[in-house]
């Protein structure tokens, strides 16, 4: 299963507020980011399930991240699993101590 693309990702954090991201998937590792925070990490895939480690670092902006803190940088576990098309997954992403978001990605556009 190749999910090397272009995605969009929408967090769905406590209150049911919405927050967004552009990430590619290429070779195991991730590579994006939103308005305030650049992501860095890998994946695996092992049948319809993805999983995955991002660092996520502060560059711009207020520093409020989707788990109710400030910090300049933090990590995530993340598990999705993805739709028989291979165009959506939906899963979590997980900061231990801080609880998780829900997550659903698209895919956008495949990679040359």
């Amino acid at each position: 299963m190749s999910l090397e693309a272009l995605w969009t990702v929408q967090f769905e954090i406590p209150g049911g507020n919405l927050n967004g991201a552009v990430v590619v998937l290429k070779s195991g590792r991730i590579y994006g980011g939103d308005s305030g925070y650049y992501y860095l990490g890998s994946y695996t895939i092992s049948g319809d399930t993805i999983s995955g480690d991002v660092q996520a670092t502060h560059y711009h902006g207020p520093g409020r991240t989707a788990f109710g803190d400030e910090t300049a940088s933090f990590s995530v576990q993340l598990s999705g699993k993805v739709n028989p098309d291979q165009d959506h997954i939906v899963g979590r992403a997980i900061r231990p101590r801080l609880g998780q978001v829900l997550l659903k990605m698209t895919k956008r556009a495949p990679l040359a």
